[in-house]
């Protein structure tokens, strides 16, 4: 009884977390202005010798409206479909979206 808990537990979490990301993204959408040529909503840390530097266009945006939709999809049909392990399920579909989220070419 105490699996299924968890595993119901993650099968919400994971659900939440899909949908938290898709209104964070159309947030984002909704403050992109689409009229301008430059990158925007651009931020950037120095960290020593690290940097850090995102910003987004208007076919970046595109995508990763594209990506967090199909993201919560595929973990709607992972519940649906009660993949087991579903916190291997939750890595694996979170871990490819952040890779596709975050590598574009500049």
């Amino acid at each position: 009884m105490l699996a299924l808990y968890h595993s119901r537990a993650l099968w919400l979490l994971g659900v939440a977390l899909g949908i938290v990301e898709l209104a964070l993204v159309v947030a984002v959408y909704r403050a992109f202005d689409a009229g301008l040529p430059q990158m925007q909503l651009v931020e950037s840390l120095a960290l020593g010798p690290l940097r850090y530097h995102a910003a987004v266009d208007g076919l970046s945006i595109a995508f990763m409206l594209l990506t967090a939709i199909v993201t919560l999809l595929v973990l709607l049909y992972g519940v649906v479909l009660r993949q087991q392990p579903y916190a291997r399920f939750l890595a694996a579909v979170f871990g490819l979206e952040a890779t596709v989220m975050a590598c574009s070419p500049r």
